[in-house]
């Protein structure tokens, strides 16, 4: 009986070979398949984790949790960095940072493997028991069937490629977002390393195309996850479903269309009679949220001028514009991005209410209502407000949105992406329709909802273009 489990390995990377040059004899009880799912591991982190801070390519890994696979996976690790496969930062700090690794130059295209290994394959399984229930959510589980939804692998493979050649050498190239920096206590400008991007999508499309979608619920915020929601947003230009193109619909300025709500003193009312409205005991996911009594107060004190303000930027989907404007206006600072104004935006809404960053001192300015409603929601914990937000947001897409549709027409695929809904193009108005009904219900306010076709068409056209043929001759070139 086989035992068969994928791996990823870098493309120019032949273990075999490399246990022949150089002896595996430090290593107790050592097996090749070991070696090559300790690498493959490594590769897979920044896939499962898009958010995890990467410093000069150091992927962070955690050997308590490596060991809970393999034992002595400190000693393979050692191997490799003996080898110059990998290299180490040797930079640990107890409870904060694990120590970093990375592959030496020349090691960046990826290939997958199969590996034949009981205990490895074991464990897999086991870990996949382990997700949560699907219980309340078949309704969403029920579309992730390998023979329907699938990905153009060659093509989504041709444009990683592309956007990797392209950016690799022109660090100009290379996408940024602004992040609060805690040391220092400012606003900084943090890079995507190209190399990490491809490595990330390749796994996830990789994935994709073996029809391994990982669905599942988190416990904390409900949410919905797959290896969709981890794809660089891009390459859902390829997936199709039964061979039809997709469509999907988005919430624009999601995160503050649900924080619409919060802004309802009717939310914090432990006995209201809104059916449509959910009370706000149901989204506190921790013991530090702020008490009715205490908001009922903050609300007393409110100008509501600029709250309603606020929900009209937020429901034409310009707030982040307006934002724009006023930082220009006020400090001379020309921001045009919108994904780096989106993110100016979320300092605001994710960090705490003593942050004292630029994008804070603009909002406070121009939204003092809601950012001392938003500081007092975050009064004993930051994170009360997007735990909360999240919440909203899982309530509204996944058991309001996607349960009706569901019921009303259980043959309409469904793929939800956090803040949207896809599915195919001739079920797309239906869907609108329902997400603009249930919206109105249950936030009070109209939201913007942005149609965004997949269509793998317009990536081949200007994304790769005349690019194609020199990525091939480059690869074609690179040394064996």
């Amino acid at each position: 009986m086989s035992y068969l489990v994928h791996v990823f390995l870098p493309l120019n990377l032949n273990v075999e070979e490399l246990t022949k040059k150089m002896p595996t004899t430090g290593i107790e009880n050592f097996k090749i398949e070991k070696l090559k799912f300790i690498i493959s591991e490594i590769l897979t982190i920044p896939a499962n984790n898009k958010d995890l801070p990467i410093e000069d390519g150091f992927i962070p890994v955690n050997a308590t949790i490596l060991r809970r696979k393999i034992r002595n996976a400190k000693q393979y690790l050692d191997y490799l960095v003996e080898a110059g496969v990998l290299e180490c930062d040797n930079r640990y700090i107890n409870g904060e940072k694990s120590r970093g690794y990375k592959f030496a130059q020349g090691y960046d295209l990826l290939k997958c493997e199969e590996i034949d290994d009981y205990f490895i394959h074991n464990w897999h399984h086991k870990s996949k028991k382990k997700k949560p229930s699907q219980k309340g959510y078949n309704h969403l589980y029920r579309w992730f069937k390998k023979d329907a939804l699938k990905i153009d692998f060659q093509s989504a493979q041709d444009f990683i490629l592309a956007e990797y050649y392209r950016k690799k050498d022109y660090p100009e190239l290379w996408e940024s977002h602004i992040k609060w920096d805690k040391v220092l206590k400012k606003e900084v400008v943090k890079y995507k390393n190209p190399l990490t991007q491809y490595t990330s999508s390749f796994i996830n499309i990789s994935r994709l195309a073996q029809g391994d979608y990982n669905p599942f619920v988190d416990k904390n915020v409900h949410r919905f996850h797959s290896n969709i929601t981890n794809l660089k947003k891009e390459l859902r230009n390829f997936l199709t479903y039964n061979g039809e193109p997709l469509v999907s619909l988005d919430l624009k300025n999601s995160q503050p269309y649900d924080s619409i709500l919060l802004l309802d003193k009717d939310f914090w009312s432990e006995n209201t009679s809104i059916t449509t409205k959910p009370n706000y005991s149901n989204y506190i996911t921790t013991t530090t949220y702020p008490s009715p009594i205490m908001l009922s107060k903050v609300f007393e004190t409110l100008d509501n001028t600029d709250v309603q303000l606020y929900k009209e930027l937020v429901t034409n989907g310009t707030l982040y514009e307006f934002f724009g404007e006023k930082l220009f206006q006020d400090y001379g600072i020309e921001e045009k991005d919108r994904g780096k104004l989106k993110t100016m935006m979320f300092t605001v809404l994710f960090t705490g209410k003593n942050n004292t960053s630029l994008s804070k001192k603009v909002f406070k300015k121009y939204f003092p209502s809601v950012n001392l409603i938003f500081d007092t929601i975050k009064n004993k914990k930051k994170e009360q407000l997007p735990l909360m937000l999240q919440r909203i947001e899982s309530e509204l897409i996944l058991k309001r949105i996607c349960k009706r549709i569901s019921k009303e027409r259980p043959s309409v695929p469904l793929y939800t992406i956090h803040d949207s809904v896809s599915t195919t193009v001739s079920n797309k108005d239906y869907v609108e329709q329902i997400m603009l009904e249930e919206c109105i219900k249950m936030i009070g306010e109209k939201p913007t909802i942005l149609p965004e076709y997949w269509d793998s068409k317009k990536i081949t056209s200007t994304s790769i273009g005349e690019n194609t043929k020199f990525i091939y001759e480059i690869t074609e070139n690179k040394p064996k």
